[in-house]
C-alpha cells in the first residue's frame, strides 16, 4: 500500500537491540540500520553502571551504536555529562519526538530540549513500534522546527541524517536549536489538537 502511495519509498527491517549482556553476539549484519550502524538501547530504561563498557559491546563488533532515546533513561538529568562522553566516543544520538512535548515525563523533555540546544542530537525518531496508542508525530516536529526558523536542523534531524545512517554514512553535525522562542509549548498544543 505504501509503495503505491509513495513510489520512491523504500522500506526495510532493522532491530532495536537491548544491550543487557556484555558478551552478546552481534555478528549478524542484518540486525543493523545499515551494515555499519546498530540501533541500541539500555535495559529497562536505566543507564547501566558502566555505560561505555556496555556500548563497547557493539563497538568491539565493528558497529557504530545509534543510542535510542538517551533522554528517556532514568536519572539522565543528574548524569547529563554522559551524553557528551558518548558522543565523543562516536555514539549517534537518536531522540524520540514525543519527548519534546513531555510524553515521557519532565526529565525526558528537559534532556531532549537541552540536547537540542547543545547540538547533541543527530536524529529524531518516533519510537512508534506500531503500537496503536502511539502516534507517529514526525510531521509536527518538522512543522514546528520550520516555524521556529530551524530549517537546516529540521532537514538534518528528520531527513538527511536518517538517510545517511541507512546508507552507512556518518550523520552531519546539527546546529543548536534555540528553544527560547516557546516553540515546544506550541508543539504541545499542536499535538494536543491532533489527538
Amino acid at each position: 500500500m505504501a509503495e503505491r502511495a509513495i513510489p520512491d519509498l523504500s522500506l526495510s527491517l532493522a532491530y532495536e537491540v537491548r544491550l543487557d549482556e556484555a558478551d552478546v553476539e552481534l555478528g549478524d549484519r542484518s540486525l543493523g540500520l545499515s551494515d555499519r550502524h546498530l540501533l541500541v538501547e539500555f535495559s529497562m530504561l536505566m543507564v547501566p553502571a558502566y555505560p561505555m563498557e556496555t556500548l563497547n559491546t557493539a563497538v568491539r563488533q565493528d558497529w557504530v551504536p545509534v543510542l535510542a532515546h538517551p533522554e528517556r533513561y532514568a536519572g539522565i538529568e543528574a548524569r547529563y555529562g554522559l551524553i557528551q562522553t558518548w558522543r565523543d566516543a562516536g555514539v549517534v544520538m537518536c531522540v524520540n519526538a514525543a519527548s519534546l512535548w513531555g510524553r515521557y515525563g519532565r526529565e525526558a523533555e528537559w534532556a531532549a530540549r537541552r540536547m537540542l540546544a547543545d547540538g547533541a542530537v543527530d536524529l529524531v525518531a518516533s519510537d512508534h513500534h506500531a503500537r496503536p496508542g502511539r502516534s507517529a508525530t514526525m510531521r509536527q516536529v518538522w512543522d514546528l522546527l520550520l516555524e521556529a526558523g530551524h530549517d537546516e536542523a529540521a532537514r538534518l534531524l528528520l531527513s538527511e541524517n536518517p538517510a545517511a545512517i541507512l546508507d552507512g554514512r556518518d550523520p552531519l553535525p546539527v546546529p543548536p536549536v534555540d528553544l527560547s522562542e516557546g516553540w515546544t509549548e506550541r508543539l504541545k498544543r499542536m499535538v494536543g489538537r491532533s489527538r
